[in-house]
């Protein structure tokens, strides 16, 4: 099963387990990154949906410039 990158105009498909591409993720501040990966598996998803958000906005914004 695969699922479109979440950054707009991007036209890769990945796979369900990855929040975007390889070359979209590798933009995501690594501090970010980090609570990406801690916060997938927690019963909590509050902080793990703040910061996807975030990513995705932040993406978008260097994909902007």
């Amino acid at each position: 099963m695969t699922h479109p990158c979440p950054i707009p105009g991007c036209e890769h498909r990945i796979s369900k387990t990855l929040l975007m591409c390889w070359p979209h993720w590798r933009r995501v501040p690594k501090f970010l990154q980090r609570i990406i990966w801690r916060e997938v598996k927690s019963a909590d998803r509050t902080e793990y949906k703040k910061a996807v958000k975030q990513a995705i906005e932040i993406v978008t914004e260097k994909e902007k410039s």
